[in-house]
């Protein structure tokens, strides 16, 4: 109540607003239901086309390996793959999610295996793709070399001093400890 008023004013025009109040309320809670559905509805809908046309994305192969590793012939998997190869090379590993590193690793794993792992722990943070910085981490402490690039060929000299610079500054400049990631200066190749 507004001061010097002792009652609500009454007017057709506030019960209507009322009215309109409860009927925003009751939409947006049965929006919410409705997103739900349709959210379900299409994932089973998507599983079904995919299955009757023989469609496989991208998350399938990966989902689908990763089920199959953990599956009852999930070792028979792995004895298939390492007899059949011996090394694998991944680039842009920045872009692997913790499931993806996990086939890589059941299949890549063992002292009899090479695994070349390329990437940038920089643009793991950003997650792009599903990327996962732990899975970063993980991966490079499994590693019994860790080599990193001097020269950069891509940047202009300026940006990359600039890079260092702001970079290099810093004790922990992407706010991990610097076993984890570090920030090592690189060269201009121009």
């Amino acid at each position: 109540l507004k001061a010097g008023f002792s009652t609500v004013p009454a007017h057709p025009l506030f019960d209507l607003c009322d009215e309109l109040l409860q009927v925003y309320n009751e939409f947006e809670v049965q929006l919410i239901s409705l997103t739900a559905s349709f959210f379900t509805y299409y994932g089973d809908e998507l599983d079904r086309h995919k299955t009757t046309q023989g469609v496989c994305f991208f998350d399938d192969l990966v989902n689908d390996l990763a089920s199959a590793l953990d599956s009852p012939r999930g070792e028979a998997l792995v004895q298939a793959v390492q007899s059949d190869f011996k090394a694998c090379l991944i680039d842009e590993f920045q872009d692997t999610d913790a499931r993806q590193w996990k086939i890589f690793h059941s299949f890549f794993g063992s002292k009899k295996h090479s695994r070349y792992l390329i990437g940038d722990p920089k643009q793991a943070i950003y997650r792009f793709r599903g990327a996962d910085i732990y899975s970063y981490f993980e991966a490079k402490s499994t590693a019994q070399h860790n080599l990193t690039l001097k020269e950069n060929y891509r940047s202009h000299p300026y940006l990359i001093e600039e890079v260092n610079e702001l970079f290099g500054e810093h004790e922990e400049p992407f706010l991990f400890n610097r076993e984890q990631m570090d920030y090592r200066p690189v060269n201009a190749a121009k």
